[in-house]
């Protein structure tokens, strides 16, 4: 994990990218985290990341050298390597979780909304949402979107379908696009 923070800590000043490059190294990063098994997709969930040695307030970057995983949803995959790369986002008690069994981190969808208003837009956050979270055999409306049941039934596995949507996003030049199903 030590490696693959140096690796991220490269290039670390968000200002010196265009939004789009932004966005697309955000995707890539995800990428390399579910590869390497450090985020495990699951629906249903934001942010849900292990702490073996605990976790403490403050700057979360500076602490996810012990993080052994994390559960995320499409969102919350795209806020934690967000937070790896660019930014210092601060750890509250509302977050921690810490018994003699489980040190964990959870994060909300308005703190991981209101960390990503300015890379993502509202409407592409909501779109990876939807794709993550569909199903196929889901009777909501928003489910029942022609597009989403694509999503779902091209990738039935969550994991698969991650790497999708984060491939649709690196492929569309930072964007996500809907209708572009692979």
């Amino acid at each position: 994990m030590t490696d693959l923070l140096n690796e991220l800590e490269a290039c670390t000043n968000i200002d010196e990218l265009p939004p789009a490059e932004v966005r697309a190294r955000v995707a890539k990063d995800v990428l390399t985290l579910l590869r390497v098994g450090k985020l495990n997709g699951e629906g249903g969930t934001y942010v849900r990341a292990y702490f073996p040695q605990g976790l403490l307030e403050g700057d979360l970057k500076q602490q996810m050298g012990t993080m052994s995983t994390a559960t995320v949803c499409g969102i919350g995959a795209l806020f934690m390597a967000h937070v790896m790369r660019f930014d210092r986002f601060q750890v509250s008690g509302h977050c921690i979780y810490n018994s003699d069994e489980c040190h964990r981190l959870s994060v909300g969808s308005n703190d991981i909304h209101r960390h990503l208003r300015g890379v993502f837009s509202t409407r592409t956050l909501a779109e990876v949402e939807n794709a993550y979270e569909s199903s196929a055999g889901c009777d909501c409306s928003a489910c029942k979107k022609s597009e989403l049941v694509a999503w779902a039934r091209a990738y039935p596995s969550r994991t698969k379908r991650m790497v999708a949507i984060m491939e649709n996003i690196v492929r569309n030049n930072g964007e996500f696009v809907m209708s572009d199903v692979r």
